[in-house]
């Protein structure tokens, strides 16, 4: 299935900023994937379409599950339960371990 580009710009810079990592940090990352530099920003305004390499280094990155930038939340949730109690859909990320962002060497 395939989400609205702006669905998905959310969705990454939702799930970014719950692991409190910049977007130059996730530009790094990806780049280290040997993704285009660009492709971050990208992404995150709707911009790009969101191919399978990227959506596998994204997920890996973002400690998400690969579904979380193609599936509805209603189907992601329906296959793993309830998040916890809030408001805010970015809750999801608690099928995924929390990763700590590391700081790269200037």
């Amino acid at each position: 299935m395939q989400l609205p580009p702006d669905e998905v710009a959310a969705r990454i810079k939702a799930a970014r900023e719950l692991r409190r990592m910049s977007q130059q940090e996730l530009t790094k990352r990806l780049a280290g994937a040997g993704l285009p530099v660009r492709l971050a920003g990208q992404l995150e305004r709707g911009k790009a379409p969101l191919q399978m390499a990227a959506q596998l280094a994204l997920a890996r990155i973002l400690g998400v599950p690969e579904r979380w930038f193609t599936d509805p939340l209603e189907d992601i949730l329906d296959d793993v339960g309830d998040p916890p109690p809030g408001n805010s859909e970015t809750e999801l990320l608690h099928l995924a371990p929390p990763r700590r962002p590391r700081r790269l060497r200037e």
